[in-house]
């Protein structure tokens, strides 16, 4: 599951990759993430050259796959290509510990 830091930055990175439309029906929530929960982070350093083009390439694609097929962590934050000093927050749906977590 795909999430961002704050709703702003989820429309922007919506609004960057469907050509400036959002569908009507999107809806938003927030994801409570407990303190006892470990994130992986990774960093500009820690991605291809051109993570940030879009359409995004195929390298950021198995890297993100890879991640969750090792389970290390329920959640991995990455910089935002729209906002490089914003986090975008992958969820792994599979991961034990997704229980944990609250939306509302």
């Amino acid at each position: 599951m795909y999430t961002a830091s704050s709703l702003a930055l989820c429309a922007l990175e919506l609004l960057a990759t469907r050509a400036g439309e959002l569908p009507d029906d999107y809806v938003a929530f927030s994801v409570a993430i407990p303190d006892s929960i470990a994130i992986t982070t990774w960093s500009e350093a820690d991605l291809p050259a051109n993570w940030w083009a879009i359409p995004h390439p195929t390298e950021t694609q198995e890297l993100g796959t890879r991640w969750a097929l090792e389970m290390h962590s329920a959640v991995l934050s990455v910089p935002s290509a729209v906002i490089r000093s914003e986090r975008n927050y992958i969820i792994n749906l599979a991961h034990p510990d997704l229980n944990r977590l609250t939306l509302w």
